[in-house]
């Protein structure tokens, strides 16, 4: 276990690297979720319906970002080689894409 391995790496574990670009979107959707829970809980709403928004923003907004830095940042690469669209894990996710899939 490494701390502070480079100025974009929080954590690094083995081949793991925790960077801190994920660590604070972590922290955002983990907080989106707190406060939800606490406005429907106020307003009479189920906490069920908290986790099932929670969830299919997570999902679509990851897809979302994914497709969003594969169009605008390097379109010509993904299109000639569109099994890299699916390596997440080599980074590569646009905030635009997320909330806009997100929202949708």
């Amino acid at each position: 276990m490494n701390f502070f391995p480079s100025a974009k790496v929080l954590l690094e574990i083995g081949p793991l690297n925790i960077t801190y670009y994920s660590l604070l979107i972590m922290i955002g959707g983990f907080l989106a979720c707190y406060f939800g829970y606490k406005d429907f809980k106020k307003n009479g709403y189920g906490l069920n319906v908290v986790e099932d928004i929670f969830i299919g923003c997570l999902f679509f907004g990851l897809i979302g970002a994914r497709i969003w830095f594969c169009v605008f940042y390097d379109f010509n690469f993904y299109f000639s080689n569109p099994v890299e669209i699916l390596k997440i894990y080599e980074g590569g996710i646009a905030i635009q894409g997320g909330l806009v899939a997100g929202t949708i």
